[in-house]
């Protein structure tokens, strides 16, 4: 459980910069002790469970239920952070667009399935707008059919089925990009195998 923590942690402290736990939204979260923790995880003394056990319940505690449920719960705080967090202005814009996108995404989906469909159309045309890059191609169809429902839920017909329309588009734009991705993976990867090796071979660009 300490690596699931300081791995969502570190994930954190690149999305947000070096001082994220500063940030109003960390107190939203996290309750002082979870921020002693996650600065313990920082300061390098701990690289075990049983160390981080030590450190909370001191020296003659072990990994127990109490300790399990104790990162338990700071783990799925932390998780939730990865939604909200400010994104640091370190960040490329490659990867700022590409987290922007799908942080629009799955709150307009959350909110289009939660009674909410006005709201969820600016975080649909957000997700929309940063979804330029070949990796997001497969998150294309879910934006177009998410306007589609928000459209027909609207009493829109027209542009559902131009929205549905451009959807299945995006499907088949979506699978032309993942062949091309893997034939990068094949001409890539470090072929240990024959088969590998072979299969590699036969690409033809």
């Amino acid at each position: 459980m300490y690596r699931r923590v300081l791995d969502i942690a570190n994930s954190l402290r690149m999305l947000g910069g070096k001082r994220w736990l500063e940030d109003e939204s960390v107190s939203a979260h996290l309750t002082i002790a979870d921020v002693q923790i996650v600065k313990a995880l920082f300061s390098g003394q701990i690289d075990s469970d049983k160390d981080l056990a030590k450190h909370l319940y001191g020296k003659s505690t072990g990994v127990d239920a109490r300790y399990r449920r104790r990162m338990g719960r700071l783990s799925n705080r932390l998780s939730r952070l990865v939604l909200s967090l400010p994104l640091s202005v370190s960040l490329d814009k490659r990867r700022r667009d590409t987290i922007t996108s799908l942080r629009h995404l799955c709150v307009g989906e959350t909110l289009l399935r939660t009674a909410a469909p006005k709201s969820s159309r600016h975080h649909f045309l957000e997700a929309l707008r940063c979804n330029e890059y070949p990796e997001l191609a497969w998150y294309a169809p879910a934006m177009h059919f998410s306007f589609a429902y928000h459209a027909a839920v609207n009493r829109q017909g027209p542009t559902a089925r131009q929205e549905a329309k451009l959807a299945r588009e995006a499907c088949e734009e979506a699978m032309m990009i993942s062949r091309l991705q893997e034939l990068w993976v094949l001409l890539t990867i470090h072929t240990h195998r024959a088969a590998d090796k072979r299969r590699a071979e036969d690409v033809v660009i």
